[in-house]
């Protein structure tokens, strides 16, 4: 079997390609999606697509990572309830009721583009390329929101009273009740370590080793993010009839 990719990078002729459609780019345990307007849950596979309004939850030992193209990957934690607010040309915005989430940023223009994360009463704006965790009702703090921001990041953070920015390798604390609801406070980021912030380390050294392997621009243009997994099951070939083709490897075969 051999699939053929249009090699856009050669040709003049570049599609209308958005960002309208994410994908999940990996999932352990049990996670579970809900489409918007249903009431209907079903498993959460490989390379299932993701669309705006459609609602992601991770179960105790559940976790799961949406790519949003090829620069832009959420990853959440056990117990996590996560929204798609909004999934089209503009940006991304996301809504974290219950959890964890560690969004990563490679390329970010702000001024073209935005990523927003909503949390119970809080919401963090991504302002440049970097890491940004959002943790919200993880029992331990049910009374704040935690946001940090890392990997040279920076966000604009709102809470109900108050707007601030947020720099890298800085924590917020938003407190979300009380008589003292809506004020926060900074700490520093190396605090900051659990099992949680390892597996999402591991993920994103998987997806840089991809990415620097990828073969964009030769076999497949940028915006057809996902085909960067296709090196590591088989290989590319050229015919005369119709170009590049790539061909799966027998184990890849063997494994499905």
């Amino acid at each position: 079997m051999m699939i053929a990719l249009p090699a856009f990078g050669n040709d003049d002729t570049i599609p209308d390609v958005t960002e309208r459609v994410a994908r999940i780019s990996s999932v352990d345990g049990v996670v579970q999606v809900r489409r918007a307007e249903t009431d209907e849950w079903e498993q959460a596979v490989l390379n299932l697509p993701i669309v705006e309004g459609d609602e992601i939850v991770a179960e105790e030992s559940g976790r799961f990572e949406i790519q949003f193209g090829v620069d832009k990957h959420l990853r959440a934690s056990e117990r996590s309830v996560l929204r798609i607010v909004t999934l089209n040309d503009s940006g991304v915005a996301v809504s974290l009721t219950r959890g964890s989430v560690a969004v990563t940023v490679s390329k970010f223009d702000s001024e073209q583009s935005f990523f927003e994360i909503d949390a119970p009463k809080t919401t963090v704006a991504v302002q440049q390329a970097g890491r940004y965790r959002v943790d919200a009702g993880t029992g331990i703090h049910d009374a704040e929101i935690r946001v940090s921001v890392s990997n040279g990041g920076e966000a604009r953070i709102y809470s109900e009273i108050a707007g601030f920015t947020l720099g890298d390798g800085r924590i917020a604390k938003v407190l979300t009740t009380g008589r003292n609801e809506g004020e926060w406070e900074l700490a520093d980021i190396s605090e900051y370590a659990d099992a949680f912030e390892s597996w999402v380390a591991v993920r994103e050294s998987e997806i840089s080793q991809r990415l620097d392997s990828a073969h964009f621009d030769q076999y497949y243009d940028r915006d057809i993010y996902g085909a960067e997994d296709l090196t590591n099951y088989g290989t590319w070939t050229h015919t005369s009839d119709y170009g590049y083709l790539w061909r799966p490897s027998s184990s890849a075969i063997r494994h499905y």
